[in-house]
C-alpha cells in the first residue's frame, strides 16, 4: 500500500506472493531485519493514513481493508513467535 500511496497505479502488479512461502526459518539477525522492515513500512502506512487526501471510493475501501489485513498478519505473527506475544491474561502490571 505504500507503493500505491507513493506512485499510484496497481501496487500488486509485480508482487511475488510465493516468495514469502520460500522462507521456512530465519536466525535472530534475519528476524530482527524482517521486524525492522515491517516496523518501517507500518510507520509509513500510518503516516499515509493520517494525511488528508482525495481518494476514489475503491481506493478508500482498499485503505480500510488494508488495516484489517495488516491486523490479521500481526496477529498471526504473535501466535507464531512467542517473543511477539503480549502479556498473559492477568499478568499485566501497569507502569
Amino acid at each position: 500500500m505504500n507503493a500505491w500511496a507513493a506512485h499510484g497505479g496497481n501496487p500488486f502488479a509485480d508482487a511475488t506472493w510465493d516468495e514469502a512461502w520460500k522462507v521456512g526459518m530465519v536466525d535472530d539477525a534475519q528476524w530482527d531485519e524482517i521486524r525492522a522492515g515491517l516496523r518501517e513500512e507500518s510507520r509509513r502506512w500510518l503516516a499515509t493514513l493520517g494525511t488528508p487526501r482525495e481518494v476514489h471510493r475503491i481506493e478508500y475501501a482498499g485503505m480500510i481493508s488494508s488495516i484489517a489485513h495488516l491486523a490479521y498478519h500481526l496477529g498471526a505473527m504473535r501466535q507464531i513467535a512467542t517473543g511477539a506475544r503480549g502479556p498473559k491474561e492477568g499478568s499485566f502490571q501497569p507502569g
